[in-house]
């Protein structure tokens, strides 16, 4: 029966070999049952394959595109626009019947506005008829030239515009950056999650080839008169809760494997089973946070959020000194040349001043006055208020590393302990009359085997909220890290 014990914790070491990730290259090995060929993924690869498939980085390129479209809408307001329009076809038919036909025509206008305040207008009309002196020359233009006066260029409303689709080009593309952050650590933490259950299993695997050991020995036992139906039912129950344990294991590993996968755009793969992963397992590292106020001060530099909320708060401020600009006279200077027939003005240059002020107008430029007073009043509330809400968060971060580290620290104490145990079971049991039993031994090494796996698991988890707190700062230096933490190639 000591044979069939054996070959179970074999079953489950050929298991956890064709389960786990491989430590390199080397490790990656044909793998039983599948007809794709074998596929080594670095850390590397997995890493730059999770920027380009995972769904938070798609959204944020897609919203990158869609304010570079209305960034580009924006820029359309300083780009020449040209018109052709058709004139003269028409026919007037008069009390007696007869039809006049018109004169048939085509027209230029051509019209572009500078970003440095300067527009430029231009038209052209050509005519079939020739020149008479009901209707001067078949052929007539005009140039026109005009500047506001007195106004703050980046205060025009279409210059606003484009400074904001401008800010939110940056806004989404400091977004997207980090997105990519955060799909970098989603990997790390899912091929970390995934050699885990796989060592999980591995030892549900062996726990229930003692179970069946020792449900075989209680029913000889019993058979022999050695053992009561208790002890049975006692072996029984504990090969059943072995059968579980079992069961969960292999879901959870699925279930890992399916999230590494999805990650990486791999799950419509035919043999998902022939990837292999760089090991992750052994990153026991558990860097320093450094310095917390230091750590505030570069994540409201870093926040994209924050930064949203500054510029926002400045294009409340331009539009309301606008608002405020626009609320009195305006002036333009105009310069324009036309030729003979253009609305009966003589051909050569003409140059003069416009002024408007606006006499009544129901209180509306005033209401709008106030209005953007109290937006802007607002954006300065709201940057403030990101600012708080950055300090709370690197705060609460912080307070969960302390905890992490303290958590990381116990387990590791449990490992020492569990250590402590199974030399007192392997004294005993190398004794010349054994105290301890074979299971019992076993059991002992898998509860070292448990409690190092507890201990990597609680190291992952400071290593995520670290991992968070850097994206938070501006990102992750991510080949220095993997050469800290032991996972350079």
């Amino acid at each position: 029966m000591r044979r069939r014990a054996w070959l179970f914790a074999g079953l489950g070491a050929v298991l956890t070999a064709a389960l786990l990730p491989g430590p390199g290259p080397a490790a990656a090995g044909p793998d039983p049952g599948t007809s794709g060929e074998p596929a080594y993924i670095s850390l590397a690869e997995a890493l730059a394959m999770a920027e380009e498939h995972h769904p938070l980085v798609t959204e944020a390129q897609e919203d990158l595109a869609a304010q570079l479209r209305e960034m580009e809408a924006a820029q359309a307001a300083y780009a020449p626009s040209v018109t052709l329009r058709s004139e003269g076809l028409t026919v007037h038919v008069d009390p007696n019947g007869d039809a006049r036909f018109g004169e048939p025509g085509v027209s230029v206008n051509a019209s572009w506005k500078l970003p440095s305040g300067w527009s430029l207008g231009a038209s052209l009309a050509a005519r079939s008829e020739r020149e008479d002196a009901e209707n001067g020359p078949p052929v007539r233009g005009s140039i026109t030239v005009s500047y506001p006066l007195g106004r703050t260029l980046e205060l025009d409303a279409d210059a606003l515009e484009l400074r904001k689709a401008a800010l939110a080009v940056e806004r989404a593309s400091r977004e997207l950056e980090n997105r990519r952050h955060e799909a970098r650590a989603d990997v790390l933490a899912a091929l970390h999650g995934y050699e885990l259950a796989a060592q999980r299993l591995a030892l549900a695997q062996e726990a229930y080839a003692d179970a069946v050991q020792q449900k075989a020995d209680a029913d000889e036992q019993a058979a022999a008169g050695a053992a009561t139906r208790a002890d049975q039912i006692a072996a029984e129950l504990e090969l059943m809760r072995a059968e579980q344990e079992v069961a969960l294991a292999r879901q959870t590993l699925e279930t890992r494997r399916n999230e590494v996968l999805e990650l990486l755009g791999l799950e419509d793969d035919p043999a998902p089973e022939r990837y292999r992963f760089e090991s992750v397992l052994d990153w026991t590292s558990m860097p320093d946070p450094g310095d917390e106020e230091a750590a505030v001060q570069r994540a409201v530099a870093a926040s994209a959020t924050v930064w949203e909320l500054l510029e926002a708060e400045e294009t409340a401020r331009l539009e309301l000194e606008a608002a405020r600009e626009r609320a009195g006279w305006e002036a333009s200077l105009q310069a324009a040349y036309t030729t003979a027939g253009v609305d009966d003005v003589r051909e050569g240059w003409s140059v003069g001043l416009q002024l408007a002020y606006p006499l009544a107008d129901g209180g509306q430029r005033r209401r709008n006055i106030e209005a953007l007073e109290e937006a802007y009043a607002r954006a300065r509330a709201d940057r403030e208020a990101a600012v708080e809400e950055i300090r709370e968060e690197v705060h609460e971060l912080y307070f969960q590393l302390e905890d992490a580290r303290r958590a990381a620290e116990m387990a590791r104490l449990e490992v020492v302990r569990a250590e402590l145990e199974l030399a007192g079971v392997e004294r005993r049991f190398e004794l010349p009359v054994p105290a301890a039993t074979a299971e019992e031994l076993a059991a002992a090494r898998r509860a070292v085997r448990r409690a190092e796996l507890d201990w990597r698991e609680a190291v992952q988890a400071y290593r995520e909220l670290w991992i968070r707190l850097q994206i938070l700062q501006g990102g992750v230096d991510w080949e220095t890290l993997t050469a800290a933490l032991g996972g350079g190639e």
